[in-house]
């Protein structure tokens, strides 16, 4: 592959193992689990539209709910267009539960690692390069936790292991529910090529429009720009763009 980065770029960092935890559907699954006649119930999290005069929006949806294309910060009345009656059900959200169970995860990731940085209640950065179990597998810690969370908490997430932050991130979020992903050095480029645009995290629809107005629709395209290029559309962002696109994130995991 062509190198565009006119020597601009950093010399990238793959020495650190990198996992990013993501809860499923995290408030919705966590009212399934403690309501089972939720089950096959399009399940939103939420002011029900029909009590608050139209108002307030979505939390978060179960998988059910999404497949009627409800999403987290959608007006709830759009959702309560969207489901049939007969499967939709609104619940208020119940977060000093939530703050709870996320306090349970977090004390079983805080057994690997105390170097744990928490993005909110469901996803979680673990730095494992040095780990207390003294397990040379970040893959394998990763498997042991997903499996711990489903077991004792009956409950499921996803994760993505790399070698930095952005890749884990990208990781836990390219298969879900109960996904399993690993980015290693060799395959990053390959794997970010492949991905659409809107797919990586920090790149927002306006500059995802901007960027389509000049052709790049997916990670290939950053990378065929000259990061030159790309800062002079997008300034700081756009070297930030740039190292991404090649996989390049030396930001570290701060407890």
């Amino acid at each position: 592959m062509t190198d565009y980065s006119d020597g601009l770029l950093p010399k990238n960092d793959t020495s650190r193992k990198i996992i990013h935890i993501d809860m499923d559907a995290f408030y919705a699954s966590v009212e399934m689990r403690d309501k089972p006649e939720l089950k096959n119930k399009a399940v939103v999290i939420g002011h029900d539209p029909r009590k608050s005069n139209g108002h307030g929006v979505v939390s978060t949806a179960n998988y059910v709910a999404r497949s009627y294309g409800v999403h987290s910060a959608m007006p709830s009345i759009k959702a309560f267009r969207l489901v049939p009656a007969e499967k939709l059900v609104f619940l208020e959200p119940d977060y000093k539960k939530y703050y709870s169970v996320s306090a349970e995860v977090h004390k079983m990731m805080h057994e690997m690692t105390d170097r744990v940085q928490s993005i909110a209640l469901d996803e979680a950065y673990l730095d494992v390069t040095q780990n207390k179990l003294g397990i040379k597998s970040a893959v394998q810690l990763a498997i042991d936790l997903q499996t711990r969370v489903r077991r004792e908490l009956k409950l499921n997430c996803s994760f993505g292991v790399s070698y930095n932050r952005f890749l884990a991130k990208m990781g836990s979020e390219y298969s879900k529910p109960f996904g399993r992903t690993v980015i290693l050095p060799s395959e990053a480029k390959e794997f970010l090529a492949a991905q659409k645009i809107g797919h990586f995290h920090g790149i927002g629809p306006k500059t995802e429009e901007k960027l389509a107005e000049m052709g790049i629709t997916t990670g290939k395209g950053l990378q065929q720009m000259h990061v030159r290029d790309l800062i002079k559309e997008f300034n700081r962002m756009g070297y930030l763009m740039a190292e991404h696109a090649n996989g390049i994130d030396l930001s570290r995991v701060i407890p």
